[in-house]
């Protein structure tokens, strides 16, 4: 019994080491570096925050609106969206927004589409059904100030994935989702390692990085992939991340696994002009504003670190295109980001256009001339050592929204939201 037990113990360490291997230990080989230029200076205001929160007014979670905000703020947070299941049978109305802890609650609804797909809906005109048809859908979103993001576009659950009803009409494309990441990794040859990390973690308040870890292989995900192919053929989407977080049970009247577990994985970051106004309607109108526009960069763990991270597109004789805008193909077109601080250790720089990688570079910023027309987009990952061009235990860390770069002699081929493109999910 002694020896099977040290031979059992022998090959969990051996599972473990092999699962933290398999998280920690990715490499790349970077590209030749970029042209050299000035960096493009941090402008607005980043307001950072989360989506797809669920409360106690959903029928499958716990938790209150105080321990939302309480642990946004603690999370450092200026906003949430939540993404609670409208009632089947009715019910009182969303409470309006509100400020929470000096955090902006914005009461929002996942609906399911009939056909396929989920909606989270915020600004909506009393609660919708739980399940509604597209025209059904149609006639909630009358109102202008409603915001909407296609949720769990491509998730592992069959039944929550995206069908065919046009995108082209909504704002939003969530490409990354902490519940679908969990998923994925809880079905593969380390989940126990997973389960095991985290229940290690956790205790000494750490439990978010497990969490975060379940997204080390990358961006390269079947959800991030749909994105690009929509918004290269058809779409203006912004790119969001959003946590799905249920809480299921209670402890002692607190969530047993807690909001401040999961707000300090995957952030959105809105570019405003000016600071967020104290008025909860004004404050949310600005948020929508925010999204819609595309202005919303992501960061996986390390918020504080890429508040000061910027995309830009400028040309000679151009004013500078900021992500979700649009512009001209000239001579002298240049995509540049704002210098990551040196706190945040080494960097790679990863460009994309149309969803296909154009390079990886090292740098505090980047400044890559621009020849073809496209939607361009751009990762960043941080790595902890380097040995000659290969790089070791790189981490997903930014995901920015592009801009979208057309041909000077041709018009522009899409218009953000409103409809103008019919366009299916691929």
């Amino acid at each position: 019994m002694r020896v099977a037990g040290l031979a059992a113990l022998v090959l969990l360490v051996a599972y473990c080491a092999l699962g933290f291997a398999t998280s920690r230990l990715c490499w790349w080989m970077e590209t030749a570096p970029p042209a050299s230029g000035a960096p493009t200076p941090a402008a607005g205001v980043v307001l950072s925050g989360v989506t797809s929160v669920h409360t106690e007014r959903s029928h499958d979670a716990r938790g209150t609106l105080g321990d939302v905000g309480r642990a946004a703020r603690a999370a450092e947070l200026d906003f949430v969206v939540l993404g609670d299941h409208p009632p089947r049978d009715g019910g009182a109305p969303h409470p309006p927004p509100r400020f929470i802890e000096d955090v902006l609650v914005v009461p929002g609804h996942e609906l399911v589409l009939e056909g396929g797909g989920r909606l989270l809906a915020f600004g909506l005109d009393g609660i919708p059904p739980h399940r509604l048809s597209p025209a059904e859908l149609d006639e909630h979103l009358g109102s202008a100030a409603a915001t909407t993001v296609v949720v769990h576009g491509r998730s592992p659950r069959r039944r929550e994935r995206w069908g065919d009803a046009p995108v082209a009409a909504y704002h939003g494309w969530e490409v990354l989702d902490v519940s679908e990441a969990a998923r994925h990794q809880l079905q593969g040859p380390w989940a126990a390692y997973h389960l095991l990390s985290f229940l290690a973690l956790w205790p000494v308040g750490l439990g978010h990085e497990s969490l975060l870890r379940l997204q080390r292989p990358g961006f390269g995900t079947a959800t991030v992939a749909a994105y690009d192919s929509l918004t290269a053929c058809c779409a203006r989407l912004t790119a969001l991340a959003g946590l799905n977080h249920h809480p299921k049970w209670t402890l002692g009247g607190l969530p047993v696994l807690p909001y401040g577990l999961f707000f300090r994985t995957f952030v959105n970051h809105l570019v405003l002009d000016g600071p967020l106004p104290r008025e909860p309607g004004r404050a949310t109108a600005a948020v929508a504003a925010a999204l819609r526009s595309g202005r919303v960069f992501i960061s996986l763990g390390d918020a504080s670190h890429a508040h000061g991270f910027r995309l830009t597109l400028s040309a000679p004789g151009a004013a500078a295109v900021e992500m979700g805008g649009e512009a001209s193909l000239r001579p002298g077109t240049v995509l540049r980001t704002t210098p990551l601080p040196d706190e945040a250790g080494p960097v790679l720089f990863r460009v994309l256009r149309d969803g296909q990688p154009l390079g990886h570079f090292r740098g505090r910023w980047l400044a890559l001339p621009i020849a073809q027309p496209g939607v361009y987009r751009v990762e960043v990952y941080r790595y902890s050592a380097r040995l000659g061009r290969l790089l070791l235990n790189v981490q997903p860390w930014i995901f920015s929204n592009p801009v979208w770069v057309h041909d000077a002699s041709a018009a522009p081929r899409l218009t953000r939201t409103g409809g103008g493109s019919t366009g299916a999910a691929p």
